[in-house]
């Protein structure tokens, strides 16, 4: 704090300098425990949704997926057009971890699971690798039924053609699904 202070006091000797003027600042504070809750910048995982959204589009203009009723499809394509890429990273202590791997130089090795980095990248057991700590978003997590339910990577042929839902289930776990990748050399996940 000294070093602020003593800086402001330079800059007020200074040609920069204009004003000092009173800024009300809105302190969240917690609801649980009362306590401030200090922003804190930090690495997140996103997914560039527009690569998933694409195919997911194609597939209900072309017929291939049909919305029941129809005037769903109008919703649907507004959402997917103008779609944003989601932050599926959060700070938890429960969920499915980001399947992410860190070597001590700051590497990030990405895979199924550490044995599958190692391999993938010729990683040896002398190579120290930590798995991220964060957990994958719920919706993000919740589109993970078809792949363990559905016998991925087999073609099982079993059933899942009318996941019934509400109007929110409508725009995520629908979403999801359709723009969930089944061509896994697609890269949409990225950290920033």
């Amino acid at each position: 704090m000294l070093h602020v202070k003593r800086s402001l006091l330079r800059l007020t000797h200074s040609a920069c300098w204009e004003e000092i003027k009173p800024h009300d600042l809105t302190v969240p504070y917690g609801d649980r425990g009362g306590v401030v809750i200090e922003p804190m910048l930090t690495d997140q995982w996103y997914v560039r949704a527009d690569v998933l959204a694409k195919p997911a589009v194609e597939a209900v203009e072309n017929g291939d997926i049909q919305f029941v009723p129809k005037q769903y499809e109008n919703m649907y394509f507004s959402w997917m057009r103008d779609i944003q890429d989601w932050c599926i990273s959060r700070q938890l202590w429960w969920g499915h971890r980001i399947p992410a791997w860190y070597d001590e130089a700051g590497n990030v090795y990405v895979g199924r699971n550490e044995d599958e980095v190692r391999k993938e990248n010729n990683l040896g057991a002398d190579v120290a690798l930590r798995q991220d700590e964060d957990v994958l978003d719920t919706w993000f997590s919740s589109a993970l039924w078809t792949f363990s339910t559905l016998g991925w990577p087999e073609n099982t042929g079993r059933p899942a053609s009318v996941p019934p839902n509400q109007r929110d289930g409508l725009r995520f776990r629908h979403h999801l699904l359709l723009d969930c990748p089944h061509d896994h050399d697609d890269h949409a996940l990225h950290q920033r």
